[in-house]
């Protein structure tokens, strides 16, 4: 978890930690790419071998890139590292022990997976805001990607695609309101729409 408000904060180094892991992991042999939240099939396996078991600030750490706020997992196509996180703004109680963001703004990035540099990034609409528990944020849902496109899911908001280059591929606003919320779904699988039960501040953790 990274800290109570939106934006840069020394636990970013979390995340620091877990891009560099996935860098070395995948640099000295052929690419393995990580489609989803929990890998190519969702068991959380890698058949990569012989990475480091040891890595931490100044140990076998390849590079370093500051992100803002965020709870989604990295995806990991070819050349392309993808995640989304919050930038700015700070939480408000919302009662009921949930918090809901004051201001901010929500971010797709697209990283080198050699280098660490930032290729693209690029704002998401925010025309509500919706509470959350305090060990979530507006940022928990990962991508998901197919090789051509990234695909996230923003509860404030709804999903969005992106080319691999940062191009709007569509958006799909998800009226809440009206009963439904976006649902999780795996690669190669159908994209279905669930039902939203209000009293259960449904969050998906992947796409």
């Amino acid at each position: 978890m990274r800290g109570g408000t939106i934006g840069l904060n020394s636990e970013c180094s979390i995340l620091y930690v877990m891009l560099c892991w996935i860098a070395l992991l995948l640099l000295p042999m052929p690419a393995e790419d990580w489609p989803q939240f929990r890998g190519q099939n969702g068991s959380g396996i890698s058949t990569s071998t012989k990475v480091p078991n040891q890595f931490g600030p100044a140990k076998n750490v390849v590079w370093k890139t500051a992100l803002p706020f965020g709870h989604s997992s990295p995806v990991i196509s070819g050349d392309r590292i993808f995640l989304t996180g919050a930038e700015g703004g700070s939480r408000a109680d919302a009662g009921r022990e949930k918090v809901v963001d004051a201001g901010g703004r929500l971010f797709t990035f697209a990283l080198d997976r050699v280098t660490g540099k930032i290729l693209w990034r690029k704002e998401g609409p925010r025309p509500r805001l919706e509470r959350y528990q305090p060990t979530n944020s507006s940022a928990s849902p990962s991508p998901a990607t197919d090789g051509e496109n990234v695909y996230v899911f923003f509860g404030d908001y709804g999903l969005l695609a992106y080319t691999r280059d940062g191009k709007e591929s569509f958006i799909v606003y998800d009226e809440v309101r009206r009963g439904y919320v976006g649902g999780a779904f795996k690669i190669g699988h159908e994209k279905k729409r669930y039902e939203r039960n209000e009293n259960l501040e449904y969050v998906s953790e992947m796409l």
